[in-house]
Parts: structure tokens; sequence; C-alpha cells
């Protein structure tokens, strides 16, 4: 466990970055794809990525519970090259000191020990990350933008509203704020690992393809302040914004589902994907508020829906089934 200890000038220089940048994003993707089973938010996005030999050169750095920190070497740019062209810069001394740091966790690739050195491997390493920058995130860069764009802009009002320790005590599930530390659960050692602040201020990135929060810190910079990336995708609401409802093939699937459920509750779901109350869903597919009520009930009795109250409204949400029976994952026919 990571203990952040903080004092006044630290909750006073907290900040949001926006995005951990398009090479740290496609490294958090790399090791969802190595997972054997991704889950139903990130399963429709799996299916829809093309192998190449750049994801299976770098999945050896990326995956792991605590995948090699490609960050302190890339930054959070805009834009891939941005990340490239700093890995082309770092001193090598800095890449031996992130690889030797990662190797207490993982065994190291043997082509990564050349990346200090020889400029011949950097070179084929950056031209990796950008085609796996391209294969993971390609067509959903926009969305994937705007989703984060519209977390920290939520973040930002719970900050504005309740202040920095409301902000911290509500960012995730995992963390534990109390008595001016913040808790964040590690599965890669056992020990608590104390992290004084001294006045550097904690920078919060929230990223898609980040499974549990992940704390960096560049040694190269020691007066920089750590940075602490945690999840922001746990809707699968959320994720069939993402990439459910536009991926290729969805007409067909939308066909396959309607002749399971019926046109009515196949559309119904469909909305409910999206989020809705009772009264939007009878108006968006201009029925009965009693009809779709009733739709809604016999799909949360079949486990694909779940209503929440939410002040004097029930919102209709997607549970992670429904979620996959929406995105194609049918089960095969006999």
């Amino acid at each position: 466990m990571w203990r952040f200890h903080f004092t006044g000038e630290d909750l006073a220089r907290l900040r949001f970055e926006a995005s951990p940048g398009p090479v740290m994003e496609s490294w958090f993707a790399l090791n969802v794809m190595a997972r054997r089973r991704p889950g139903a938010l990130f399963e429709p996005w799996r299916r829809g990525v093309t192998p190449r030999d750049s994801l299976r050169l770098l999945a050896g750095l990326a995956q792991g519970v605590h995948p090699f920190d490609v960050y302190t070497l890339a930054g959070a740019g805009a834009h891939v090259e941005e990340g490239v062209e700093r890995i082309l810069g770092v001193r090598a001394g800095s890449v031996r000191a992130e690889l030797d740091s990662w190797g207490q966790y993982g065994d190291l690739p043997s082509w990564s020990r050349r990346l200090p050195d020889d400029a011949e491997a950097r070179g084929h390493f950056v031209a990796a990350v950008r085609e796996a920058c391209t294969a993971l995130l390609g067509p959903y860069r926009d969305p994937l933008r705007a989703h984060l764009e519209a977390e920290v802009a939520t973040r930002a009002g719970v900050m504005a509203r309740g202040g920095a320790e409301r902000l911290l005590s509500t960012l995730h599930p995992d963390l534990v704020w109390r008595d001016m530390t913040l808790d964040v659960p590690t599965r890669f050692t056992a020990q608590t690992i104390d992290v004084h602040l001294n006045g550097r201020g904690l920078v919060l990135i929230p990223s898609v393809f980040c499974r549990l929060p992940l704390f960096s810190c560049d040694g190269f910079r020691p007066d920089d302040a750590p940075v602490l990336f945690y999840p922001a995708l746990r809707d699968p609401a959320d994720a069939f914004a993402l990439w459910g409802h536009g991926a290729a093939g969805s007409s067909r699937r939308a066909g396959t589902l309607a002749a399971l459920l019926g046109p009515t509750r196949a559309a119904v779901l469909e909305e409910v994907g999206r989020g809705c109350t009772t009264t939007h869903l009878a108006r968006r597919l201009s029925i009965s508020a009693a009809t779709a009520s009733h739709h809604v009930s016999v799909l949360r009795d079949s486990g694909l829906v779940v209503s929440r109250r939410q002040g004097g409204s029930v919102l209709h949400l997607l549970t992670p089934l429904g979620l996959s029976l929406l995105n194609g994952a049918l089960p095969a026919a006999n």
C-alpha cells in the first residue's frame, strides 16, 4: 500500500491533468489486452482490436500488476508524437534506471536491455509505440477525450463544492482518506510505503483503461509533484457510450438482439445503455410510460438492467451482463 502524507500546502496544490496522454493510455490498454477476461466494460473494445506485432513486442513491459512506467519517459502530451519525441530524447541513464526499477516486479524482455544505449533499438521501440497507439486507441480517440474531460469536470465540481478532502474521500472506492493521509492499495507489495508530499502537491490523472489506482513518481525530478492515475471507466452505460454503440457490426447485432428480445424490448435495452429514466425512455421510443416500465421490469428481472434512485427520479442503467448482450456477446447457438 502507498500512503500519501498531505500538508495544507499539498491540498492547495492538488490538481488534475485531463488525460495520461496517448502513450500511457495505450500502455494501460495493453495491460487490459493481456487479461484473459477483460470484463464487460472492455470486451467490446478488445474484440475490435487487430493483433499486431507491436502489441506482442510491448506486452512484456506493459502487463502485470505494476507495468513499466513509460509515463516518466513520455509524459502526458496530447499527441503521440509528443510522447515519442520525449522518449527519443531521454538520457540513457534515465531509461536504464526506469528499467532497473521495473525489473524488481517483473522479468524484463531481453530486447529492452538495449533501449538505454542503442539508438536503433529505441527507434524500433517508439515505432511499436506509435503502432500500438493507433491499434488500441485510434477509432476511439475523440470519445476517450470527451469522457476524460467530463470526468475531470465532474471531479472539479466535487472539489469546488466540498473541498479537496471531499474530492479525495470520493475519488475511488479503493482509496481511503483519513487524518491527512491517502491510502492507495497495491498488489505488488504487502508493505506500507510512505510518500511524504512535502508541499509538492499531487497530480490526479483519470484513465479509461487503468484498472486500479497507480502511483508514478519521477525519480529524476524529485521536486515535481507525484502522479496518481485512477480508473475513470466504471459504469457500463459509459462503456457503451464509448465504443459499444458505434462499433462495427452494430446493425447486425441490433438485428440479432431484436430477434432474441423482440424489437421494442431490444430498443429499450439500447436506450437504457445511454442511461435514462422511465419518462425519458417512453418519450424517446414513443411508447407509454406503463409500457416502458413493464419492459424495464422484465429486463431488470433478467439481470440485464439495474435501477438506481437519483434525487426524485429513478435512473435505469445496464448491468455488465446487459452491456455484454447489447455489444454482441451472445451465447453461441447449439
